[in-house]
């Protein structure tokens, strides 16, 4: 009898932890396609629901060691949800994560379309070095243009100016504070911020005053559109700049456009956000409030 109950222990034993590892694996899968999901059926609120959704993921499944166990499949989920919820969080330590997926679905044979993301989040992160290194690994993947930085680090505000060839970009910190200061976060992508733009070139005297005071800047955070910003560096009456880090930048929000920031002693003092029917009447409210004043329209 005893000779037969050991091998049906083990037996059992053995059918019960391959179920459960199933089971934590499939639970996993579930947790990563909720935060994919969520991209896909939700359009608001996003900065809470994804970092709320991926938060339910344990850190030690982001692990090296974990993340080898999975399957392919909930391999390429976990690398997706966690460059999702990259977007919406500042944890830097997501970057590694996608890394870490990223070696393993490439031990496999199987990465998609995850050189094209771990190089958007590289050029998000600004590490030139990360993207370089990338590129030269796989050379059929996106080559950033030449970067011109200090030797030391830069850590206030901040940002690139772009070559009138759109070839290279240069960076130079921002001094905020000498002056009444209007920051205008834009991105030609973006149809509200053509709207604004056209809203404001059709008032002459807040064009003037905002060419005059502003400094515009685009977040560029998925891409770097060098070439279209060089060409309306060109044609426009105010320059186009590149967003550094907006950890450089304290108290303002570069993920939405269009967004106007009033400061006054480097610190806001109001905001317009979006592209209103008031638009104009708000812009100029806040050149009152910085002490600025556009000249009449009439």
């Amino acid at each position: 009898m005893k000779i037969v109950a050991l091998p049906t222990i083990a037996l059992v034993m053995g059918v019960a932890l391959t179920v459960g590892c199933a089971s934590g694996n499939e639970a996993l899968k579930n947790k990563a396609e909720r935060v994919i999901t969520i991209t896909r059926n939700e359009r608001r609120g996003l900065e809470k629901t994804i970092p709320a959704a991926f938060d339910a993921i344990d850190p030690v499944d982001l692990t090296p060691g974990r993340i080898k166990t999975y399957d392919t499949r909930t391999v390429e989920l976990l690398f997706e949800a966690t460059a999702i919820a990259a977007d919406y969080s500042d944890r830097p330590e997501l970057t590694r994560a996608m890394e870490d997926a990223f070696e393993e679905a490439y031990k496999r044979g199987f990465i998609g379309d995850m050189v094209k993301q771990l190089h958007t989040r590289y050029v998000t992160e600004r590490r030139w070095d990360k993207a370089r290194a990338l590129y030269e690994r796989f050379p059929g993947s996106l080559k950033d243009p030449e970067v011109r930085e200090p030797s030391t680090p830069v850590s206030g505000p901040a940002v690139y100016e772009v070559a009138p060839d759109g070839k290279s970009m240069t960076l130079k910190p921002l001094d905020i504070k000498s002056r009444p200061l209007i920051v205008a976060v834009v991105s030609g992508g973006c149809h509200f911020s053509q709207d604004a733009d056209a809203a404001i070139a059709a008032d002459p005297g807040l064009s003037q005053a905002l060419t005059e005071n502003a400094i515009y800047v685009d977040p560029s955070r998925y891409s770097l559109p060098l070439e279209a910003l060089a060409e309306n560096n060109r044609t426009q009456k105010y320059k186009v700049f590149v967003l550094y880090k907006a950890s450089g930048f304290g108290g303002l929000d570069f993920r939405q456009t269009p967004h106007f920031y009033f400061l006054n002693d480097g610190r806001v003092v109001h905001d317009v956000l979006g592209m209103g029917p008031d638009i104009t009447a708000e812009l100029r409210e806040g050149l009152t409030k910085i002490g600025l004043a556009a000249p009449s329209s009439r």
